[in-house]
């Protein structure tokens, strides 16, 4: 989903509506988080992995060495524990 798309899907909502993203193992949390990064696309194939990672991670783990899979820029919308309220 691209910036333009998940502005449309919004903006049929009410601006008051809260959003929530799925809890690590159950429930949901308030997003307390967005953060651009790059992201390398298709680099996971074990189900339990996001499919995607991060341009940064790939390269500090080495997962990716074929050079051919460009980095694209995107949004990481989630709920990081180091902002919680809790």
């Amino acid at each position: 989903m691209t910036v333009k798309e998940l502005i449309e899907q919004l903006s049929k909502l009410n601006p008051e509506t809260r959003v929530f993203v799925r809890g690590y193992e159950a429930g949901y949390d308030d997003i307390n988080s967005i953060e651009e990064t790059q992201m390398v696309l298709n680099v996971n194939s074990v189900w339990y992995y996001g499919k995607h990672e991060t341009l940064e991670n790939e390269q500090k783990t080495g997962a990716v060495l074929n050079k051919t899979k460009p980095s694209i820029e995107g949004i990481i919308i989630s709920y990081n524990e180091n902002n919680s309220t809790r």
